[in-house]
């Protein structure tokens, strides 16, 4: 949503050449790059507006080379960064009053960027690897405003709850196994109606886990084959979880139970 409350939607794949901005009644607005521009591939893109003047920019992150491209709705290219290559995974986050876009590559660590396309000190967590980073939908400071990917050393996925400023506040490992497709592994979502912005994280067995901002386990259960998309919507009294998998895409409505069959993440 742009600073005048209009809302846009970005469609693309991993992988793919080109990403494609909509409007609120999925009007094709943009597609970026040309598509006679060959490249490794897009990684990973965001719509967000770090100068904060109200207009939303796109950043796409690519494979190889390219680095990352910051490109106004108009389809001119503002400026880019090759900094850090190949780009494995976008996002933002507000910092000192002002937004910056993180990126992640083959590095392991978090790079800042700032609106104008400057390289800001990057972040370390810990000795953590951090190869992929997924910012919360909230609105407000959480405890948790981002979840890192790390993969530990029995080869599994590790969730990392990070704060603003990429302190690590837990730890939540990920069944073994490998994707089958592409899939966006982790999804910031509600639980429930009256809930805050939590964590929804995908396994590659087909699992989908709820954790929440605080680290703690709320649910796990299994759809039978592999998935491809989550997201939760919520409307009136309760939240709908939709899953996209093999066998198609269906909804399955989510309610809380008692706190104390909440078992803790690590």
């Amino acid at each position: 949503t742009d600073g005048r409350g209009r809302r846009f939607f970005l469609g693309f794949s991993p992988g793919a050449q080109t990403v494609h901005v909509f409007d609120d009644s999925w009007q094709l607005l943009l597609t970026y790059p040309d598509a006679d521009r060959e490249h490794a591939g897009i990684q990973d893109a965001v719509l967000a507006d770090l100068n904060q003047d109200g207009d939303l920019e796109l950043f796409v992150g690519f494979g190889g080379i390219v680095g990352i491209h910051a490109v106004r709705m108009d389809g001119v290219r503002i400026w880019s960064y090759r900094g850090e290559t190949p780009v494995l995974s976008l996002a933002t986050v507000s910092s000192r009053n002002e937004r910056v876009l993180l990126a992640t590559g083959e590095s392991g660590k978090i790079q800042r960027i700032d609106a104008s396309g400057t390289p800001l000190p990057p972040v370390t967590v810990g000795q953590r690897m951090i190869h992929h980073v997924f910012p919360s939908r909230s609105g407000v400071v959480r405890p948790t405003q981002l979840c890192g990917l790390v993969t530990a050393t029995d080869g599994r996925l590790m969730a990392v709850g990070l704060t603003p400023t990429a302190k690590e506040l837990w730890t939540y490992p990920l069944p073994l196994g490998t994707y089958t497709q592409p899939v966006r592994m982790v999804v910031s979502g509600h639980f429930f109606a009256n809930s805050e912005w939590d964590w929804i994280f995908v396994g590659p067995d087909g699992s989908i886990h709820f954790v929440s901002d605080d680290g703690r386990q709320h649910d796990t259960f299994r759809v039978g084959s592999p998935v491809y998309g989550v997201a939760s919507e919520t409307s009136r009294d309760e939240t709908r979880l939709i899953v996209s998998s093999s066998e198609g895409v269906a909804a399955y409505r989510v309610e809380p139970y008692p706190e104390d069959h909440l078992p803790a993440a690590e």
